[in-house]
Formats: structure tokens, sequence, C-alpha cells
């Protein structure tokens, strides 16, 4: 999209603006900034209208071409300044003025006046608009100076009979400035005037005039969309929609207690594009508006009749009713809940608050007997509603008034209508309805955490809840847990296949779990601004609807396409709690309301969208090739092999939530998965043929059509082309057979020499071989004998092992342990490399671990690796832009007195086992030595009994296995500790040790392994 502004023009792709600006000694910017007028002339080429005259932007060159008029021309300046343009025919377009109308001629690149006998046509008369109709009508829209006032007129012109008929009424005491004509599809013709619109039958020349609202005048701008409304600017009032078939104005207007309403009331330019976005110039930006959104109904509070409608905005739990209809069961947050009547829109209230007292405040979930029973779970209460015929009323029975009995949700057992199982904080309940009895189960299979939702399949029943999915099985009456951890809280399960569930969790996103092979996937997620906190899961067609605090997540689960409904699409609120689905209707539980949509509605398109590649820049050279098409094949230099794509989608209601999907043959033979961002790169490609197809979608997810398909063919040098290395072939045999035929008298003759220098040399290898080894034997003592404190350690913790494999016979790694007054002091090191270079590190790492306790009494751990990077950095002499040696470590210290634990790290975390769970301790993302002015942060751990710590660096996560060549992982190492951390200490090394030699298999040790282990 092209944007003509006083200063020059810009060009928009969805995501930037290119500006384009004159510069006076540049011939090849645009010749004059102050814009008037843009119209697509070809596929390669923009025509623009300034007040000094036209110019021709192409798209290929990326430069400007000014236009030259005759300068011998009367009024040659007013003829130059232009004011319109207009398609006429072929290759011509018409071109209005300040001193009257021309013609321009793409193909000659001649502009010329327009006669009207022995005279220019309209000169003389400044033109403000243009319009063809579709008889070939010109209309245009003038006006000129007499005396000390201004004549307006609008002219129709038959340029083949050259001749003119003219338009002069005046309405309602206004001034007939035509800024703007059009025609709707009846064959009316329309122009903006100072104050409103005049219409003409162009059969009888009949006008009727629309007086603008509110009193506008002064009218600047008028586009005709292409559903028959007619947008107008006024002057400092705002902007109107008129409505041709209603003859009915609509304002828009600035209100500054509305954010989204116009930017300002002073307007020039009105644009309404193919997908229903009114783009606006004002006196302080570019501003769009769009009508695309759900057609969304939201239901408040009404403060003027509190008794009968919600007692709070805060929705949160909705359930339609399937029995009685126009009737929902709303849970409002903190104040019960309402039962809402979808035809009266009234609500009755049930809560401490409300004509019916209740003293639930909390509800969380409601369930519908098929006999009109509702049960209600709250925090405190379980309930139950009947409704009385007589009466039309709901009785309420409660059965819980304890908070130890939290309720979060229930559901029918569905081998025994006359049992419902209700999920509580670390319990599960089967309520008897007739008998009205109770059987507790007191965390089943050792789940202590609230139970969150529940799915059934079959006689088999899964309940959600912290970091595991808990299995029933009704017949059986068995339960089998599986775990997923970091997880969280895992708020919903929701079935897609036989097999196959997929949960909605707090940290991971949304998992698949197969309920046959018991493993989970994760599908969507690791975007901490987004799974801040999943309410639920609902399935709806091909997609799993999310809840969460930042929108609805619409995920297809059979294309993996993704997709957010957020508040820039009419949600009153992003803060999503609930959400039931009938008839293919949501009612959604909000902060902000209730809300009522359908899922399936689509906003109005004209056009499937489309895609662009808008050019490809060089990396690897400094090029860029624009005005792609689309079947273009484009020839590249062998240096020209790394490159960027850019690319975008012509839609730009919500351009943030386009997405993109490619492929590159034959690099990438399917399509990739969707992505937002809008640009690709590939870098130092190999010569030969490549296809790239782009496709895009929308924020609707609506795909364009077709792909946007281009062919790179990169051609090799001279060098690497065929016929020069069948050359080189030929040419490199000769050589070859020739210097065989020399070389081999040479063997002979220096073989008798050469066996005897072998001989000789190998005993002299043999000798500082033997020499050095001894040297590196001595050196693995002595560093063996600088390893500080691994009797302190047994002493202090009996529970407690060191396993230590350097790669080579000395270290980068290495361990110092201290006991400094009541505190144990345990450190674990990794160096830069390993062999000397690390075991020379780990010494000087040694001695500044020594003088940092002992001598400067540092002991707490983040002062220490503070104080070690500092001594680190100044002792080598370090440069922070030149950095080679450093060292990775992590520190835990050990309170002897109150048994609280400190921990610091320098990129290597801590790990913490408790009750079959582990804890990553995250270390901070520097090492010790990158500069001199780090500062590591203390952790601090209040004391629990029976937890084992575990230092190490990361030799064992970075070990490579002999079956696929892939690393051991951070994942496969915490699964080693959750395997061996309940083990006698002095079989966990063992273990561990067993555990990496058959991960190794045949592949050597990659790196040097420390790792520190003990229970406190």
């Amino acid at each position: 999209m092209w944007v003509g502004t006083l200063s020059g023009i810009n060009k928009y792709d969805g995501y930037s603006f290119e500006k384009f600006m004159h510069h006076p000694n540049d011939s090849n910017s645009i010749h004059n900034p102050q814009i008037k007028d843009i119209i697509q002339i070809n596929e390669d080429e923009l025509l623009i209208g300034t007040i000094k005259g036209l110019s021709i932007y192409n798209y290929n060159t990326n430069k400007f071409r000014k236009i030259k008029i005759d300068s011998t021309l009367s009024n040659y300046n007013l003829k130059n300044f232009i004011k319109a343009i207009v398609p006429y025919k072929n290759s011509e377009y018409i071109i209005g003025t300040k001193d009257g109308l021309m013609y321009y001629d793409a193909k000659s690149k001649k502009l010329s006046p327009i006669k009207y006998g022995s005279r220019n046509l309209l000169s003389n008369w400044q033109i403000n608009s243009l319009f063809i109709d579709r008889r070939g009508n010109l209309w245009a829209g003038a006006q000129q100076k007499k005396g000390e006032s201004i004549l307006q007129k609008l002219f129709k012109c038959n340029l083949n009979r050259l001749s003119v008929l003219e338009y002069s009424q005046r309405f309602d005491g206004g001034s007939n400035q035509f800024y703007g004509i059009s025609e709707d599809y009846l064959g009316n013709i329309w122009a903006s005037t100072d104050s409103g619109l005049i219409s003409i039958n162009p059969l009888n020349n009949k006008q009727t005039f629309y007086k603008a609202p509110n009193n506008f005048y002064s009218n600047i701008a008028h586009f005709h969309t292409k559903d028959n409304i007619i947008l107008q600017s006024f002057w400092s009032f705002g902007v109107t929609a008129f409505d041709i078939d209603k003859k009915e104005f609509k304002v828009i207007a600035h209100d500054p207690e509305n954010p989204k309403s116009l930017l300002s009331n002073k307007n020039w330019a009105l644009f309404k594009d193919e997908n229903d976005i009114i783009w606006i110039g004002s006196d302080v930006g570019l501003q769009k508006i769009t009508n695309r959104k759900p057609n969304v109904e939201v239901i408040k509070r009404n403060y003027t009749s509190p008794n009968k409608t919600f007692l709070s905005n805060i929705v949160s739990n909705v359930n339609v009713s399937r029995l009685k209809s126009n009737t929902i069961f709303v849970g409002i947050d903190g104040e019960g809940f309402s039962i809402y009547n979808k035809a009266s829109k009234e609500s009755e209230n049930f809560g401490p608050n409300a004509t019916t007292k209740n003293n639930e405040r909390f509800v969380n979930h409601f369930l519908e007997l098929e006999n009109g029973d509702v049960f209600v779970s709250g925090q405190t209460h379980f309930q139950k509603l009947v409704y009385n015929s007589a009466t039309g009323k709901y009785n309420i029975k409660t059965f819980f008034k304890r908070q130890e009995n939290y309720v979060t949700h229930s559901l029918l057992n569905p081998l025994n209508k006359n049992e419902v199982i209700i999920l509580g904080n670390g319990q599960l309940i089967f309520f008897n309805i007739e008998k009205e009895t109770f059987e507790f189960i007191k965390e089943p299979n050792g789940i202590k955490t609230l139970f969150e939702s529940s799915i059934t399949k079959g006689e088999e029943i899964y309940f959600t809840t912290a970091n595991n999915l808990l299995k029933y099985n009704l017949l059986t009456k068995t339960f089998e847990t599986f775990s997923i951890p970091n997880s969280g809280r895992i708020s919903s399960a929701t079935a897609t296949k036989e097999n196959e569930l997929i949960l909605t969790s707090q940290y991971l996103g949304l998992i698949k779990f197969n309920t046959l092979t018991k493993k989970f996937e994760t599908l969507y997620g690791l975007n901490n601004n987004f799974f801040t906190e999943t309410k639920f899961g609902v399935r709806y067609k091909s997609c799993i609807w999310v809840g969460t605090n930042n929108g609805l997540l619409k995920y297809n689960f059979q294309t993996g396409e993704h997709s957010q409904i957020t508040a820039n699409d009419g949600l009153p609120s992003e803060i999503i709690n609930s959400i039931d689905i009938v008839d293919g209707y949501f009612y959604i539980g909000t902060q902000e309301g209730l809300v009522i949509f359908n899922p399936d509605y689509q906003g109005s398109h004209f056009n499937l969208p489309k895609v662009d590649v808008t050019n490809i820049e060089g990396l690897s050279s400094n090029f860029e090739i624009r005005n792609i098409k689309n079947g273009q094949e484009i020839e590249l230099k062998q240096n020209q092999n790394s490159f960027r794509i850019n690319f975008t989608l012509l839609d730009f209601n919500l351009p943030e939530k386009n997405s993109y999907k490619f492929r590159f043959t034959p690099l990438l033979e399917d399509w990739a998965s969707p992505i937002g961002e809008h640009f690709v790169i590939y870098n130092a490609l190999d010569a030969g043929t490549y296809k790239f197809e782009l496709m895009g979608a929308n924020a609707d997810q609506s795909w364009c059509a077709e792909p946007f398909v281009i062919t790179i063919k990169i051609v090799p040098p001279f060098y690497k082309a065929r016929w020069f290395f069948y050359l080189v072939i030929i040419l490199g045999a000769l050589f070859i057979l020739i210097f065989t035929i020399i070389r081999s008298r040479a063997i002979k003759r220096n073989t008798i020499k050469l066996e005897k220098i072998i001989k000789d040399r190998t005993q002299e290898i043999e000798g500082q071989r033997a020499t050095l080894m001894d040297s590196i034997n001595y050196a693995q003592r002595l560093q063996r004998a600088i390893f500080v404190g691994q009797e302190i350690l047994k002493d202090v913790l009996k529970e407690s092992f060191i396993y230590y494999r350097p790669k080579d016979k000395i270290s980068g790694d290495f361990f110092w342990i201290g006991k400094h007054k009541d505190m144990l002091i345990v450190f674990s090191g990794d160096c830069t490399g390993h062999g000397v270079p690390g075991a020379l590190l780990s010494i000087v790492g040694t001695s500044l671990l020594n003088k940092i306790i002992y001598e400067e009494n540092v002991f707490m751990p983040g002062e220490i690796l503070t104080r070690l990077n500092y001594l680190f950095f100044h002792q080598l002499q370090l440069k922070e832009d030149n950095l080679r040696d450093g060292m990775d470590g992590s520190v835990l210290v050990v309170n002897l007195v109150n048994n609280n634990v400190f921990f610091a790290g320098a990129k290597n975390d801590a790990y913490v086992l408790q009750n079959n769970t582990i804890t990553t301790i995250k270390a901070d993302r520097f090492s010790i030595g990158e500069n001199d002015t780090n500062d590591f942060k203390t952790i601090k751990l209040d004391y629990e009994p029976n937890r084992y710590f575990y230092l190490t660096s990361d030799g064992i996560k970075d070990q490579f296995g002999s079956n696929d060549n892939k690393r051991f992982t951070v994942k496969r190492f915490r699964d080693l500790l959750l395997s061996v951390y309940q083990m006698p200490f002095n079989e966990q090394p063992k273990e561990i040790s067993k555990t990496i030699k058959t991960w190794r298999g045949s592949v050597e040790q990659t790196d040097d392994i420390i790792m520190i282990g003990f229970k406190f």
C-alpha cells in the first residue's frame, strides 16, 4: 500500500514503512515531496502527481523519473501542479491540474493538454477531482476565482464528442467544493460538497442533496466503497459514512474516552481496501479501522437494575442448560452464581449479597442431571439445586460447609447414573444421589494436590492435577498415575482420537498423551507470555480452544495451525475463565462479563488474502531483487548463494497475526510448519535450481488460494562448470602420468635413505614418548593432590559422594570443599577445555578459592563467585573482546546450625530431589571470566528434611552415544538422577558410571566429568 504525504511517499507492507523522500542532489529521487495523487499504471510502475509535475516510480530499479511538460505552454506552472489522476483507456490517463485537463500517454511517456476547440479543455479551471463513469463520460469537480469570490462547478465531459455539461446549483447555502466523485451500482453520480453529498441521475440530470449531520462542513476527501458506502472527511469534524441504500449518515469521530475511536478529526485522505479495512490519513498519522471481528454478544452487569443482572462482571464458570431453553448457569466470582434467561435478559442471583441468600461465594462448576437437578461445586460447599415446577424456582440443599472439601468439578458416573464423582483437594468423593451418602478416597495413589478436571473413556476416567494424570478404572477400582514433570497445573484433558488426549498445562502448553503407549509429546507451548495460566481446553470440530489470561487460543490438532482471539477481535477481556459449547455457539466467562459468539463466523471478505514476495536481499554479497512476480525465474551467481527472502500478506487487518508456510525444494520437500515471521534466510546454497513456494493466512486463518512460486537458479562460476571439470580431469590425468614416471625413479633412490631415517626417528620418538608419559602421570598426581576437601565432605556428610572422570589423565573439572565457621562450602568447577590447559586453569581456580574463603572470609555463594570472577579475570589479564579462558561452576553452602542451604551458579545448575520430584535451581547465565563486573546472585533454600543435592559439570549431559550420535541431554540426566538418588551413596557413582558407559558404547568420552552428591 502506498501513502502520499507532504514530505514524500511511503510504501507499507503490513510490517514497516519504506520512505521515499525528495533529495535535491539525487535525480533518481522523487522530484517534489508534496504528493497529491497516486495510481498504479502497470505491474512495474506507479504514476505520482505532485505540486511540481508527474513522477514515475519503477519497482525494478527502485527509482523515480520526472515526466517533462512543455515549458512554452501558457500557465506552465499551473499545468505542472497535479491535483488528480484517473485512468482513461488503454495506456492513457487524464490528469487534473490547476489549469485544466491534460493527457498522459504511458507508452510514449508524453504529457499534453486536452484540446477543446482552439482552447485547452477546462483551461483556467482548477481541477479538484476526476471520475469516469460506466458510459465513458469524464466528470470533473473544479473551481475558478471570479473577482473576490470563488466559482465552484461540476462538469460532465464527453471526450469523444468534446461536449461539456455544467452543474453549478448551490445547496443549503453551502459551497460546492467537489473533492470527490463516484458512481453507484444504479449508475447515479455522487459528488461530495462542502456540507454533504449531491446525487445526480445522468438520464434526467435530476439532483438531490443530502446534508451532512451535526452541521459538518468543509469536505476534503471522498471514497466510494464496494459495499455502496460513501466515506467523507470533513475538516476538523471527522468522517461520515453514507449508506446509499438507506440514505443514512453515520458519524465516525474522535472520542477522548474511547481509545479505538478516530485518532483525530482532521483527516485528508480515505481509502477502504479489499479486505474491508478503512485507512484514514490524519494530521497525527495513518489510522486503520476494521469491522472484521466475530459477532460477539457481551452480557454485563446492569447497574440500573442490580437485582435482575449479574452482581459482578467477573464470570468464573458457565454452563448452558440442555433441558431448559434460554437458561444459563453462571458462576460470579466472589458473589455466588446467577441463573440467566436469554429470552428475558434477566438473571436470578444466589449469593451472600443476592436477593436469594446463599453462603457459597466462589462457584467452580455446574452439573445438570436428566431430572433437571443441578449440582454446584464450590470452594466451601457442594450444593444441589432442585427445581420446583410449581413456583418456577430452585431450592438449594447444601452438603459441605467447610473449605477443606474444596470442590473443583463433578461428573456423573458413566456406569452408575445414581452416583456423582466429585473432584476435591487431594481427594475423590463418590456421592450416592438417592441415599445422599459420601465415600471419600483420600490422596489416591499419593496425590495430594487439587484435582482440576476429568474425562471419561469407557469404564476409565482420567483426572488432571498438578504434574500428573490419574487414571481410575470403574470396574477394577484401581488407580494408575502418569507423571508429567515440569508441566505444572494440568487444567483439562480433551479427547481427539480413540487413544489420544490433549492436555492443557501451566508451563508446557498443549501436551498430547497416548493412552496406549503412555507417551507424552508437547504440541504447542514454551511461550511463557501466553501460557502463564491455562484455564481449560475444549474441543470444537478439529480445533482445541484454550482459555488463558491472554485470550482464546485456537489450535487445529490436525494441521498444527494456531491463532488467537483477543480484545482486538471483540472480547471485552482477554482473561478467559470458562467456556461451554451448545449448538455451535460459545458461551465464555471472562473478567468483563459473559460472551456469546459463533466461532464459525468470519468477518466480511471481498477476496481471499494474497501473498507476495517483496524482495530478495543478498547476505553473502550486497544485492537486492525487487518487484518479484509469481512464476518468475531468478538467476544468481555462486557468490550470491546466501540471501533473505522477504514476503508479506496483502491483508493488513491484523498483520501481526498473519502466518506463512513455505517449502524450498529440493532442500525441503514438505511444507514447513506455519510461522509468524515474514522472511526466511538461506545460507551457502550449492549451485543448482531451487523452487520456493509460499502460502499465507490472515488473522482468521483464511489461506490464500494458490501459492506464490519463484524459481531460483544458482549458477556456478566457469571453474565449476561441467566442461571445465572434464578438462581439469584430462589435464590432471596427464600430469599424474608424467609425475608418476618421474617420481617412481626418485622413490627407488630414496627408499634406502628413508628406511634408515625412519628407524632412527622411531627410536628417538619412543624415548620422547616415555619421558612425556612420565611427566603427565606426575602432573596427574600433582593435580589430585591439590583437590581440596574430599575428607571434609565425608566427615560432615556421611551420605555423599564425588564422581570424577577426566577425559584425559588430567582434567579441567575440579572440586573444592571447605568448612568455614559453621558453613560447609561445596564448589564444582568446569574450566575451559580439558587436558593440560584445563588442568592449569583448575590450579588457578583452587588457589583463588583458598584466598577468597580462608583469607578474605567470604562464604556466601554469590559473593564467592563474584569475587572469583573478578580475581580470575585480572589474574589471567583477560580481555572481554578476546575471551578464551574461563570456567563454569556452582557453589552450595550449607549452614550447619540452622540447616539452610544457599546456592549460586555460573551456567551450571544444581538439582534437588525430594519425594520423587526433581527441581532445577537455575544458575546465572554467564561464565566466570567473561568480564570483571558480573554479579552473581545467591539463592536461599530454607531447610526441609530428606533432600538430595547434586552439583555437576556438563560432561554427562554433553556425552555422545554410539547408537544415534546424539547427546545424553538434560532430560536423560534428570531421569538418571531420579533413578539413582534413593540408592546408597556408595552405589550411586557405580550406577552413574555404568549408565554413561552403556550410553557411550564405542564413542570416546566427550569431556571431563565431575559430579558431587549428598543428602542433607
